[in-house]
């Protein structure tokens, strides 16, 4: 018979009808059975008492076959009504069964009132029409062997009790009576329901032909098919939940997304609970008898809990069933994580995990997909690269290098359009891809406005600092592929570079030659190096006001085979940017160890030797040492140390310290190119540079009018400052004159002598002195003529 315990009270009114109705029905026939009988034989047998005993027992022992359709529930007190039916006279028979069923529903806690009242109906009912058919068949039937007869009423009972329950399951959901009723699932359920029912007639059999107490020898096998009964339907419960969960861990990794995991959760959950609705909530709700519940806790997500909820009719949830709650909850847990970190991985394979930008796999995608369907206007690229960020990360840590990265991106975003791309290629290069065109939406403004956004100084941990940005644009033009438009915007970068930095250049054809060579140039470069290929000149300082030969200063040089001579302020940056910066020190070094003492042995006295520095190599350890280690070779000869004043921007504590260790040896620093960088004077009181070298631009322009006062104020502060002044590019006597009539102490320029290899210089230095009597009487003229001026 289908379990009545299975029911969820939807339309209450029809459905508790027809369970009353039931219940009424089936009371008022078997009690009117048991009055009949009681009137007729107030006698109660000992056998009869003890079936009505067997009837509660049995009830408590049902045999549950699980199944989709409805859970069919055979209990083993029909044979208990079999034997009644067997040795009591009819009415007799359905009273005591009435009696039973009527306790055995009383004695059954976890169920609702509902359904004991249902539950005692329909049993009595189909045991009053269990009776009536087996009563026809042996009235009208004499010939029909007993135990046939009770196979047909055991049918009767069963399909009255399965369309019965189903009917009102049925009007509970909703649901027509054809579409709630299985037939499929009818026949295994009612031959043992027929199979149980012999164990009565067994007993009928013993009760007629041998002794009373025989009977209870039918005690053990009885007991043992209930504890058989209860293990078969335990076992089978664990066997369904078991199948759903297995069924639940097969199909989690094809969960695509978390709405698909909730509704795969709440499918699988109705096979792993029977008869019960699953929801999900955002709010913790509290248990009970017929409610479980379970909280998946995701990382970075809301909590949220899986209810469970079983129609007050049916048993209670145990604590299989509460486990079983669990580990679908864990496994959605699980799912859900496992799409949290497919969903991350999916998202950090597309972008920069610095910025959160696109990365250069997404980029190089939507180039090629610009290219393919922008027919008429081909997309153009910005290639962004950072000037000095090198420096940055040596000086501040890669840590602040990350975060100053973070902030160019933020500034960078707002600079383009939703529908433009800004990627992250790698390191310290951005690149946009511009595909819808025209407007105020041209390369050159977006690249305008990218050099305006960078121009502010960034503050980053405490620090401000100044970074700037070359612009290569790259303009798309039909029959370019993805490969040369990156090519072109690299080559325009390179090219904004070279011509300063903080620019912006646009591709032109002429640059692509310029970038072979430089891409030539950096090979051979490094073989340069490797083999000592790079050589120095020597420049002599000289006293302007006595001509003597101050010092020398060094200055690389390099005589390409094929290419010829190669200037510094082509080969030094691509040294810089081949990180050999501090190769190329070392062998300036050892030059300086090697000029140090022939100066030295041609002058009869020591010179002072002037090496350049490059930012990075200014801070570097590799550096300190060098100069510690000349310094305790030679301490006679003055070591001069010549930086740019871009390495004194960067006012930080490093800075500041490798500076002062470096004047600490004994060498003295000196700013070259004075003036054409950014010309703060703020700096030198705070680092100890002790010399001041003029750019040749403003020296050679010391004649006119507007560039006199500031050469004239430049030197007038140093001297106050106490600092020495070098001016360079001096080619001319008259510019001499001029210059050492300003108060400048020191000269260097062709005019006195050209960049020269040590051994051509030796000869020049062995006289000592500069003729400057050329100088000396421009000056006496100039004197003059400003005396006779009125």
């Amino acid at each position: 018979m289908v379990d009545a315990t299975a029911k969820r009270r939807r339309r209450p009114t029809r459905d508790v009808a027809f369970d009353l109705f039931v219940f009424g029905a089936g009371a008022l026939l078997g009690y009117a059975a048991l009055a009949r009988w009681l009137t007729d034989s107030p006698m109660l047998s000992v056998p009869a008492a003890a079936t009505v005993l067997l009837v509660i027992v049995m009830s408590q022992y049902p045999l549950t076959l699980p199944q989709r359709a409805g859970d069919a529930v055979i209990g083993f007190e029909i044979s208990a009504l079999v034997f009644l039916v067997l040795v009591m006279p009819p009415d007799g028979a359905l009273g005591l069964w009435c009696v039973g069923q009527t306790l055995a529903q009383l004695l059954e806690r976890p169920r609702s009132w509902r359904s004991r009242l249902f539950n005692i109906g329909i049993t009595v009912l189909c045991g009053g029409l269990f009776v009536l058919t087996y009563s026809v068949a042996e009235r009208y039937a004499p010939g029909m062997h007993e135990l046939v007869a009770l196979a047909l009423a055991c049918v009767a009972f069963f399909v009255a009790d399965l369309v019965v329950t189903t009917l009102s399951l049925a009007l509970e959901a909703g649901e027509s009576l054809g579409s709630a009723l299985v037939w499929r699932a009818v026949a295994l359920p009612l031959l043992i329901f027929v199979a149980v029912a012999t164990l009565g007639y067994l007993a009928a059999l013993l009760q007629r032909s041998q002794a009373g107490w025989s009977m209870l020898l039918l005690l053990v096998p009885v007991g043992t098919i209930l504890v058989a009964a209860r293990s078969i339907s335990d076992a089978r419960l664990t066997s369904v939940r078991l199948r759903g969960l297995f069924e639940a861990a097969t199909e989690a990794p094809g969960w695509a997304d978390e709405q698909h995991i909730e509704q795969a959760l709440v499918e699988q959950s109705h096979r792993v609970f029977r008869h019960s609705t699953t929801s999900w909530t955002t709010t913790p709700v509290p248990p009970g008898k017929d409610r479980m519940t379970s909280v998946i806790s995701v990382d970075g997500r809301p909590h949220r809990w899986l209810v469970v909820d079983r129609a007050s009719t049916h048993h209670g949830f145990d604590d299989a069933d509460r486990s079983a709650l669990d580990m679908l909850a864990a496994m959605a847990a699980s799912t859900l994580e496992r799409r949290r970190l497919l969903d991350e991985m999916s998202h950090l394979a597309r972008h920069d995990v610095l910025t959160g930008l696109d990365n250069r796999a997404v980029f190089a995608d939507r180039l090629e997909h610009a290219l393919s369907y922008r027919r008429h206007h081909a997309p153009a690229i910005l290639y962004c690269d950072l000037d000095g960020f090198k420096a940055v990360n040596d000086r501040f840590g890669h840590q602040t290098g990350d975060a100053l990265l973070k902030a160019v991106a933020e500034r960078l975003r707002v600079c383009v359009r939703p529908s433009d791309t800004l990627a992250r290629l790698g390191g310290d290069e951005f690149a946009v891809l511009l595909e819808e065109l025209g407007g105020d939406h041209d390369p050159l403004r977006v690249a305008r406005s990218i050099l305006d956004a960078l121009s502010t100084p960034f503050t980053v941990e405490a620090q401000v600092i100044r970074i700037q940005v070359s612009v290569g644009i790259a303009p798309g033009q039909q029959g370019l592929s993805a490969s040369d438009l990156m090519r072109n915007a690299d080559t325009a970068m390179y090219r904004a570079k070279a011509l300063g930095k903080d620019r912006a250049e646009v591709f032109e054809a002429s640059m692509q030659a310029d970038n072979m060579r430089r891409i030539q140039l950096q090979d051979e470069l490094r073989r340069a190096l490797e083999r000592s290929e790079i050589t120095f000149a020597h420049q002599v300082i000289v006293d302007l006001s006595t001509g003597r030969i101050e010092g020398v200063e060094l200055l690389a040089r390099w005589h390409h085979r094929e290419l010829g001579p190669i200037g510094p302020d082509v080969f030094v940056p691509l040294v810089e940017q081949m990180g050999l910066g501090l190769a190329l020190v070392d062998q300036a070094f050892t030059a300086a160890r090697t000029a140090a003492v022939e100066l030295a042995r041609a002058a009869g006295r020591p010179l002072s030797i002037a090496i350049n520095l490059t930012p990075d190599q200014a801070t570097a350890p590799r550096v300190l040492e060098l100069v510690t280690t000349m310094r305790g070779d030679h301490p006679e000869v003055p070591l001069v140390l010549e930086i740019t004043e871009g390495t004194l921007l960067v006012d930080d504590t490093r800075t500041r310290e490798a500076l002062e260790a470096l004047a600490a040896t004994g060498a003295r620093l000196a700013v070259d190119d004075f003036g054409v960088g950014y010309s703060s004077i703020g700096y030198l009181h705070r680092f100890p540079v002790r010399i001041l070298k003029i750019d040749k631009s403003f020296v050679q322009d010391c004649h006119e009018l507007r560039a006199r006062p500031l050469v004239e104020g430049v030197i007038a502060m140093a001297r106050t400052m106490g600092l020495s002044v070098v001016a360079e590019g001096i080619e001319d006597w008259s510019t001499a004159a001029l210059i050492r009539d300003m108060g400048c102490d020191l000269g260097q320029g062709f005019l006195f002598a050209r960049p020269v290899p040590l051994a051509e210089l030796l000869g020049l230095v062995s006289t000592g002195t500069v003729d400057m009597s050329q100088a000396a009487a421009l000056s006496r003229s100039r004197v003059a003529r400003a005396a006779l001026m009125p």
